[in-house]
């Protein structure tokens, strides 16, 4: 599809407001994608949409596919705990494998459960030194793996709630 003729992006929005019309959602994300992609290519357009219409085609191709958050979250979260087994042994105490692990998963079950005052009695002896050693740096890289976390929880929520009213739809027309 072209992209990049000067006319593309309103040619794309008017086809998108078509099939929103008929209720072609699937027609109606497709053309919104293009329409996406055309804006990006002009030059007058902001640098920083374009960032965010780069960053929100890789991260959910526009909101068409859902299954791209799930694993964006588990190589989000197995690439962070492979950060901490790295770097949290830096601020002192010694931790697992195991222990990194839990404790980036733990970020993405019980979001900034970190800055709990009881949070420090229930974790292994390794992490307990490591906290205790940076007390902000480490909750605070916790608070931003959390804040990712929880985004692409949405995004895949959203992505997942519109391909069920896109198949709902469907099934009415049919009847």
């Amino acid at each position: 599809m072209d992209t990049s003729s000067p006319g593309a992006a309103s040619a794309y929005r008017t086809l998108k407001l078509v099939m929103e019309g008929h209720r072609a959602r699937d027609g109606q994300a497709n053309f919104y994608a293009l329409e996406q992609q055309s804006l990006r290519r002009r030059p007058s357009t902001p640098w920083t949409l374009k960032a965010t219409s780069m960053a929100y085609e890789f991260v959910s191709d526009y909101g068409r596919n859902f299954h791209r958050h799930l694993w964006l979250l588990v190589g989000f979260t197995v690439l962070v705990a492979g950060a901490y087994f790295r770097f949290l042994p830096l601020a002192g105490g010694e931790i697992s494998r195991a222990d990194a692990f839990s404790f980036a998963v733990e970020q993405v079950v019980r979001p900034f459960a970190v800055w709990s005052s009881t949070y420090l009695a229930n974790v292994s002896s390794g992490l307990k030194t490591v906290l205790e050693n940076a007390p902000l740096l480490i909750p605070a890289l916790a608070s931003v793996q959390s804040l990712f976390s929880i985004g692409f929880v949405a995004l895949f929520v959203l992505a997942l709630r519109r391909r069920f009213k896109m198949d709902w739809s469907r099934k009415i027309k049919r009847n």
